[in-house]
């Protein structure tokens, strides 16, 4: 089985409206997948973590990168913002 990285900028202005946002993600995906397994989407991911970097992360690009380095599969999706305030949620997903 593989593995697919998920990435998504969200619309959320707070930490609270980010992880209810990327739950929502998560959940969309499970009903659109058929509560199916091995989707490679959101569905697969076994929650949402808000993550605090030690320091600011600059870009989309950059948070991207940085979520990538953190998710693993099987495990959750997780969640942070850059230093312009936009939040992205980036997840491992099996298929």
């Amino acid at each position: 089985m593989g593995c697919v990285w998920n990435y998504k900028k969200l619309h959320a202005t707070s930490d609270e409206v980010a992880v209810l946002e990327a739950k929502k993600l998560i959940r969309d995906a499970f009903i659109v997948e058929e509560f199916g397994g091995y989707s490679g989407t959101f569905a697969e991911a076994s929650g949402v973590v808000l993550i605090t970097p030690e320091n600011w992360i600059p870009t989309s690009e950059g948070a991207e990168e940085y979520l990538s380095g953190r998710c693993c599969k099987w495990g959750s999706a997780k969640v942070v913002m850059d230093s312009s305030g936009s939040y992205h949620v980036g997840a491992a997903c099996s298929e």
